[in-house]
């Protein structure tokens, strides 16, 4: 009988400690794209670390149980085939290796992007009010290098300049594509007028944001950042042209990494005037979010957040109570024959204020939107894609305007 009960007991502890692993499956292959921070869907029986294997990297370091998506960190161009992560749950088991399947980025160099914006005030007849242009360089890791835009058409009604506005930004960066300075000619004279610099620890997290006034080269700000052992962000400092703290933001985790509490001191004055409290479930989904205002010398909650989550999860209800009333968003989720599609209805104070439906095509991009106010539909917006996945064109029409944004990319 002792050796049955110790079979039994055996058995159990390896059922609870070893054998109980996560299992892993790649949801939607990410196949030739156009852009260097591809993005991969994975489904997962249990929620976990991730360590990631190979040449993909994400800032994403936690998996819930079902469908994740996640975003890796700018990639060359080239063909991958040697990307794998793998799930390690909070009782240390360490799940199969999921092999990303193999895929290519081919990624413009440059952007072209139009915005037209025509209206009909009176029913009288359309008129042309706004026509802009604004250009983008990448670098091999798909960063924005520079841009520049100018308004070539303005409406009479227009209270800006008189001459076509313009503005144009440079940046330079590291190897590994994080930003080192930023240069802003905000008002079109082809000066800069303002310079940031960013400082890095040696782990490559953010150190210091500093932005200084040009021509003088005068600190303006000085933004600061304190990590945890674990490298999650405690606290930032923001310090004025005289070493003045101004302002600070502080932040608590949970063991996953859930941001639990974010606290903002506005005047440093060691009073908190504004925080948001969240807690989550054991899949690391958000439930519940509260944010408080310091009014005198009391704090008051000023939104009150509920949110509910099916098997998978995915969001299916939302409720909000806050000064303007009670809101509550139901999610509903289906298929077309095209791909898929979410439908979001509205509520405000137990009326319906609006019915808003996504269409995505079989690569989970947006096609068309429907917004509605009510029970009237309001706005459609519609989306184009080139052959690789970067976006090519969209329109956004409502009763009395149309607007397109075209784009045009140079590989």
């Amino acid at each position: 009988m002792k050796h049955l009960i110790f079979i039994a007991s055996a058995i159990v502890l390896a059922a609870c400690n070893g054998n109980n692993k996560a299992t892993l499956a790649e949801v939607r292959p990410i196949g030739k794209i156009g852009t260097n921070t591809p993005t991969y869907v994975f489904k997962s029986s249990a929620g976990g670390k991730i360590n990631y294997r190979g040449s993909c990297r994400s800032d994403k370091q936690y998996a819930h149980r079902g469908v994740n998506e996640i975003s890796f960190t700018p990639l060359k161009e080239g063909i991958y085939s040697d990307c794998s992560l793998q799930l390690i749950d909070d009782s240390g088991n360490s799940s199969e290796i999921l092999y990303i399947s193999t895929f290519e980025i081919d990624a413009p160099k440059r952007l072209l992007e139009t915005h037209s914006f025509i209206m009909d005030y009176d029913g009288n007849g359309t008129e042309e009010v706004y026509l802009s242009t604004r250009t983008e360089s990448f670098d091999d890791y798909g960063i924005v290098t520079a841009y520049s835009g100018e308004t070539k058409k303005k409406p009479e009604w227009w209270s800006g300049r008189e001459d076509p506005y313009a503005y144009k930004q440079q940046n330079t960066y590291r190897e590994d594509g994080r930003i080192l300075s930023n240069l802003e000619d905000n008002d079109g004279d082809g000066i800069f007028e303002q310079q940031k610099n960013w400082e890095y620890s040696p782990d490559g997290s953010i150190a210091q944001i500093i932005t200084r006034n040009l021509p003088s080269g005068e600190i303006s700000e000085t933004e600061t950042h304190n990590y945890s052992n674990a490298g999650r962000n405690l606290l930032i400092e923001w310090h004025n042209s005289n070493g003045d703290l101004v302002k600070t933001k502080t932040y608590t985790y949970d063991r996953h990494g859930n941001t639990l509490e974010v606290a903002d001191d506005d005047y440093a004055d060691g009073i908190i005037d504004w925080r948001e409290v969240s807690t989550f479930d054991r899949d690391n989904n958000q439930i519940s979010r509260q944010k408080y205002r310091r009014q005198q010398d009391s704090e008051t909650l000023t939104e009150n957040c509920s949110y509910r989550y099916d098997y998978y999860p995915r969001l299916i209800k939302s409720n909000c109570n806050n000064s303007w009333g009670a809101s509550e968003d139901i999610y509903t989720y289906g298929r077309s024959e095209s791909g898929s599609f979410i439908k979001t209805v509205s509520f405000n104070n137990g009326e319906l204020s609006g019915t808003d439906i996504e269409y995505q095509n079989q690569r989970g991009e947006t096609v068309r939107a429907e917004v509605g106010i009510e029970r009237e539909l309001s706005t459609i917006i519609t989306s184009d894609y080139d052959e690789l996945g970067n976006i090519s064109r969209i329109v956004f029409k409502d009763s009395y305007s149309l607007q397109t944004i075209t784009f045009q990319y140079e590989y």
